[in-house]
């Protein structure tokens, strides 16, 4: 098996939605998985802070990480096969990580 079949074979590990917190408008939105953009939701929350809170209750509630969150928000805005679009490159805060640099020959 290849690594392209490989790929398509994994499970995908992106929930099917999740809720995200757009700081440069200051709303909350949905992003559907494999969709462009986003859904504007509606809340009662006043201040960031609290649309942070309702985001993070949100996702909780529908078991979605915040390298999900990440991984999704990446993928609407930038397509769905770029890198950022993978959760496993985030850690457990929804923060970008460095892809580990190969080792060369005369390192091993």
């Amino acid at each position: 098996m290849t690594e392209t079949d490989r790929k398509f074979n994994e499970p995908n590990p992106l929930p099917e939605y999740c809720y995200v917190f757009l700081p440069t408008t200051h709303e909350i939105g949905i992003i559907q998985k494999g969709e462009t953009g986003y859904y504007r939701v509606d809340t009662p929350a006043k201040t960031v802070q609290e649309a942070e809170a309702y985001v993070q209750e949100a996702n909780n509630i529908l078991g979605v990480t915040k390298a999900q969150a990440a991984a999704m928000q990446a993928g609407s805005m930038f397509g769905w096969g770029v890198p950022a679009a993978n959760p496993k490159n985030y850690d457990k805060a929804g923060r970008p990580v460095k892809p580990q640099r190969e080792r060369k020959a005369y390192e091993r």
